[in-house]
This record gives structure tokens, sequence and C-alpha cells, in this order.
């Protein structure tokens, strides 16, 4: 979770729900096993609930398709440099 604790979380008020770091880490666990929709990411997260709990607090569930959407559309991300 360290490392993406210096992502900034563009969320605000309620919209809130979800730890920012805890949804990109199930976001890239679910890609790592070859998913690739919000939807995907969902059935991932709700599918393998008792082992994400085991690594993150999530506090109000497993987030929704909807929220991994809005998190993924307030990213911005950089260009690589090398």
């Amino acid at each position: 979770m360290e490392a993406f604790e210096t992502l900034v979380d563009l969320r605000y008020g309620r919209s809130k729900r979800h730890y920012f770091g805890e949804v990109l880490f199930i976001a890239l666990a679910a890609m790592t096993c070859g998913l690739e929709g919000f939807g995907d990411f969902e059935r991932f997260a709700k599918f393998k609930q008792e082992w994400l709990r085991k690594h993150l607090k999530l506090p109000n569930g497993t987030p929704s398709g909807d929220t991994f959407r809005r998190i993924a559309i307030r990213l911005r991300p950089r260009p690589c440099r090398g």
C-alpha cells in the first residue's frame, strides 16, 4: 500500500467510501489476473473478498464497477520519461 501513498486522491466529499490505495490495489490485482473492465474489477473484488480482507481494510465492502470507473477518470497519468 505504501507505493500508492504518493498518489493524490482527486475525489471529494461522500465519494470517498473506499480507500483510494485499496481501490488501486484491487484494480492492479485484477489486471494481473488478466481482467480488463471495471465490471470485471468489481466481480474480482467480490469473488476474492475473503483474500482481500487479509490485506486490506475494506470498511465499506468491495468497490463497485462505477467506483473503479470514477477513480480511473480522475487519474491523470503523466508520460514516462526515460
